[in-house]
């Protein structure tokens, strides 16, 4: 029997029953978030977004974002929602500020779907606005009012936060990746100078870590020897990963850490070979993992005894400099060597052209070719600081002297 095609055939959905329906006209495509255009990372741009128009119009320059067991919390410090408007912005299709171009001069977002259907794509959402010493909240789920609750006072800094579990049972057993958020956000910070964006309050810290000489005691298949390791934590103190970088490295050489536009953490620190040799090592963290540790130059110094005169890094864009002190021949010598991108390695050391350094390294690169490094030097029988610029292209430039260290 044919189906009747007639009145009763026509439907009218409300503004969240035609997002549910029809999810692609309004992220495109849905996922699991194993791809990064996948439906959940688009949720999350379009609450970016609204944080970022507040940032292009003067309001608010840092954005904080978590996301905990797939719970993801946005804030910013701009100016607020409307209070009384708070509800019709995140519920009522085509209703929003951007269609009015004196208070939103600039805009991504010019539609006012954005909201709406994050909303009524997840199974929990929650909306905060702070304006004027007063605050209102709302809570949805799937796009209905759950909570509607009043107006108060409140001390908080102005701004807004959002708040929201994606549906699973649109989005199944999703995930969010790390590697794809954190190119999100430096593609906003990189379009966007002078953002700042706090992202899961996250620290990560690589360090010279002692206890196999004490669990050496206990344990004859261990050797008393240090490590290096690196842990990131919370803001609360949690401790979210925990990494061997080196199971054999100099006792008391300082380390140092920097950290490149895409994100990748490189650490360098003084190497400890079976016959002493003490060499400047580098490792990467990418994919969930740190690269297998390689000497930066063959420099071959062999010496006994911790020299405590560790390398230093620095990085601009995805570019890095590292430099460091050795000995060669007996004689005192200073190292820099750059990097256009760490996954290809180190190009050849340049020797930088002191007098006799003493070492105790710093470097800070001001562009994708230069440096400016700071050493000590012994001129004669007095120590100076010095600090002097170099290019991976041309070589050494003059260095000046800051001030006189010591007599001796």
């Amino acid at each position: 029997m044919e189906n009747q095609y007639n009145e009763d055939s026509i439907r009218s959905l409300d503004w969240k029953e035609h997002i549910r329906l029809r999810p692609g006209m309004y992220i495109g495509k849905m996922g699991d978030g194993s791809s990064p255009d996948d439906g959940i990372y688009v949720l999350l741009k379009e609450v970016m977004d609204n944080c970022i128009d507040e940032f292009v119009m003067g309001h608010g320059k840092t954005i904080e974002l978590s996301i905990k067991n797939n719970q993801v919390t946005i804030r910013d410090f701009g100016r607020g929602i409307p209070l009384g408007k708070l509800i019709d912005v995140v519920s009522k299709i085509n209703t929003g500020a951007k269609y009015d171009s004196k208070v939103f001069k600039k805009s991504v977002g010019l539609n006012g779907v954005g909201a709406k259907a994050v909303n009524a794509l997840s199974s929990s959402f929650k909306i905060k606005s702070i304006r004027d010493g007063k605050c209102k909240e709302v809570e949805f789920s799937y796009g209905n009012i759950i909570n509607d609750f009043d107006i108060k006072e409140s001390t908080s800094r102005k701004g807004t936060t959002v708040s929201f579990i994606a549906d699973a049972k649109l989005f199944g057993n999703y995930r969010f990746i790390n590697d794809y958020i954190d190119k999100m956000l430096w593609n906003y910070c990189y379009l966007n100078t002078g953002l700042t964006i706090n992202y899961n309050n996250n620290f990560l810290s690589t360090y010279l870590d002692g206890r196999q000489n004490e669990l050496a005691k206990h344990d004859k298949s261990l050797s008393p020897q240090m490590t290096l390791r690196s842990t990131s934590y919370n803001i609360d103190g949690e401790i979210l990963l925990d990494k061997l970088i080196d199971n054999k490295v100099c006792d008391c050489c300082q380390t140092d850490l920097g950290i490149t536009q895409n994100n990748i953490p490189i650490t360098v620190y003084r190497d400890r070979s079976q016959n002493e040799t003490r060499d400047i090592y580098y490792s990467f963290f990418k994919d969930a993992k740190w690269s297998t540790p390689l000497s930066i130059n063959d420099d071959n110094w062999i010496i006994s005894g911790c020299p405590v005169n560790g390398p230093a890094i620095s990085t601009f864009r995805n570019s890095s400099s590292v430099v460091w002190y050795t000995e060669e021949k007996g004689e005192s010598v200073l190292k820099i060597a750059f990097s256009e991108n760490i996954t290809n390695g180190f190009n050849d050391p340049i020797i930088i052209n002191a007098n006799d350094p003493i070492g105790r390294v710093d470097i800070e690169m001001i562009n994708e070719t230069s440096s400016l490094i700071s050493y000590m030097d012994y001129i004669g029988e007095k120590a100076y600081l010095k600090v002097q610029k170099v290019n991976s292209l041309t070589g050494n430039n003059k260095f000046i002297i800051i001030e006189e260290i010591s007599n001796t």
